[in-house]
């Protein structure tokens, strides 16, 4: 699979899909990036779970937590880098050629100024500014703030992708369930049970629901976080436009430029590789178009086995194996290898029989 997780970055950070454009070639393309991805994703994927009441009536429900980004322990999980120095000067320069052309307009006694535009620049012109200086006279005075603003609201989107309502809700698995790291930090200490699922058989089935969309890829372990200032810079300045008067007239060209459609996916694709390679992790996100709030969806019977930890209680054993029976799934015990010298766990068909 690593060589798979090099082609899917490969892929997601050259593919642009446009939002906006011919319809159907932007469908025809998204599907195909689907396919590619839906067909690598493993048969077997695993979660691992604690012994605690909301897992246990999870499984007993059939049922597949999810979340928002914002509840995971990492603080830089689904976190983005905009470059907010890239966006001012970019803006700036944008300030400068209207300015430019208004200075032009005005010493042209174009009719179209408004008078007290044209007012100001007669001013400044009269006190022997040059245009180069009057240009950053009334960059400094009348557009710093605004400056300002977008680079601090600029900020804030670094992790609207945790925080804001509409984000994706999230559901991670992992490659192998003989991972010590994951039986330890995130199966209770060895004390809880994984979950195998057949997430191809999820995704087939839960295409079934129009307003529900789900997808599984694989995460990207890099060392610095996905540069996203093109596309949020564009998305904001388009929502900002929609709420200033004043730059009403900037609307038609924000929205004349089409957003990466990939890019809402790569916030939550993009792990530390030096703290989380090891996971080899995939990641269901899901979207409700219904606009519901949602935590637990249906596993849609694509849960196949459960694997009990090495020093998981018998209580809970026995409430696990219950539930396994009423649901019909296979049963397995994960355990330490005593007649190895390595430090591998294995993994055998449950021994489980009633009064364990």
């Amino acid at each position: 699979m690593d060589d798979y997780r090099e082609e899917f970055q490969r892929l997601l950070e050259s593919l642009n899909i446009p939002s906006i454009g011919d319809q159907v070639e932007i469908e025809r393309r998204f599907h195909a990036f689907l396919s590619n991805t839906f067909q690598h994703i493993p048969e077997k994927l695993f979660r691992y779970r604690k012994c605690d009441h909301y897992s246990i009536d999870s499984f007993e429900e059939g049922t597949i937590f999810v979340c928002k980004a914002n509840l995971f322990s990492d603080k830089y999980d689904s976190r983005v880098y905009v470059d907010r120095d890239k966006i001012a000067n970019e803006l700036k320069t944008g300030f400068k050629g209207a300015i430019s052309d208004l200075i032009s307009h005005v010493k042209s006694q174009n009719p179209d100024v408004k008078p007290e535009s044209a007012l100001k620049i007669c001013r400044l012109m009269e006190s022997g500014l040059s245009e180069q200086a009057i240009i950053d006279k009334m960059i400094n005075e009348d557009y710093a703030d605004f400056i300002k603003e977008i680079e601090e609201d600029m900020k804030k989107r670094e992790l609207r992708f945790r925080n804001h309502e509409k984000t994706a809700k999230l559901a991670c698995f992992t490659e192998s369930v003989q991972s010590k790291f994951m039986w330890d930090y995130y199966a209770g200490g060895y004390t809880g049970f994984a979950l195998e699922y057949n997430l191809k058989e999820f995704i087939v089935n839960s295409s079934r629901n129009p307003n529900f969309y789900r997808h599984v890829f694989p995460v990207i372990y890099t060392d610095k976080m996905p540069d996203v200032t093109d596309d949020e810079g564009n998305a904001y300045m388009k929502e900002k436009c929609l709420k200033e008067d004043w730059m009403r007239s900037w609307a038609p060209l924000y929205h004349s430029v089409p957003l990466n459609a990939m890019h809402i996916f790569k916030p939550y694709l993009y792990k530390d590789k030096a703290e989380y390679s090891h996971e080899r992790e995939w990641r269901m996100i899901c979207y409700n178009e219904n606009k519901e709030d949602f935590s637990l969806i249906p596993d849609l019977n694509c849960l196949k086995a459960i694997y009990y930890g090495p020093d998981i209680s018998s209580e809970n054993r026995n409430k696990l194996h219950e539930i396994a029976i009423a649901r019909g799934i296979a049963e397995y015990d994960v355990a330490f290898d005593q007649e190895s010298r390595n430090y591998n766990l294995k993994v055998c068909p449950s021994h489980f029989s009633d009064g364990i």
